[in-house]
């Protein structure tokens, strides 16, 4: 499926074959920056029509189109804030080997879970989304927060997030893995991720999209 970017107005359309591409809710996938819409088309080409099919800024972009501008401030926020008692960034791992583990990866929470809320109460509308997304996705709003609002390494928040590199079930387990880099390097006992992480990690694109596509000012403001 091709698509590409077409200008309409004040705003840039994702289209394909001549029409615009939209969401799961007959949304045309629109946006104010170019750069976004162009990513998007991107994806759409890559992957296909169906945001729901894979994470992707196309799918982000949806999702916000769709929910994030129709959907009260409020209920957004409280839905984010839910996944808070079994939230993987706050409820750390029983195993003492995992917990230090994931404390040299993650740090300490620093966050109780009224700050959490209040965190969200003064977040962009987008910075919601990509945390709402992360909680969804990634079994952690807390991590998503943190992806989005900080400006350190994206490296050791992929690897805690990730359970082949830190082990149990609970974690992501990200789909087009690269198994020979993933068990010679990062998950390897003693290596750990080199210079080609970023490009070969399956999970670090997905925490690499929420951080930049939260990152665009908001496309309008919600009444």
């Amino acid at each position: 499926m091709k698509a590409e970017v077409a200008q309409v107005e004040g705003w840039w359309a994702v289209v394909s074959g001549g029409e615009p591409v939209r969401t799961p809710m007959g949304t045309p996938v629109v946006s104010r920056h170019r750069a976004l819409a162009e990513e998007v088309a991107a994806d759409v080409s890559r992957y296909g029509g169906d945001p729901t099919a894979k994470t992707t800024t196309f799918s982000l972009q949806a999702s916000y189109l769709d929910f994030g501008l129709r959907v009260k401030r409020e209920v957004l926020e409280e839905n984010t804030a839910a996944i808070w008692p079994n939230d993987l960034f706050v409820q750390r791992p029983a195993d003492p080997e995992h917990q230090r583990t994931l404390l040299a990866l993650w740090g300490e929470t620093g966050l109780d879970r009224a700050a959490f809320r209040g965190a969200l109460r003064t977040a962009t509308l987008r910075q919601v989304m990509a945390s709402m997304t992360a909680g969804q996705i990634l079994r952690s709003a807390v991590l998503g927060w943190v992806v989005v609002t900080g400006g350190g390494s994206l490296i050791p928040l992929t690897l805690g997030a990730c359970g082949r590199h830190l082990g149990g079930t609970l974690r992501h387990q990200p789909t087009e893995m690269d198994d020979d880099y993933c068990a010679g390097s990062c998950c390897a006992a003693g290596v750990g991720p080199d210079g080609a992480f970023a490009a070969r990690c399956a999970l670090f694109p997905l925490l690499d999209k929420l951080r930049r596509w939260a990152a665009f000012p908001e496309e309008m403001e919600k009444g």
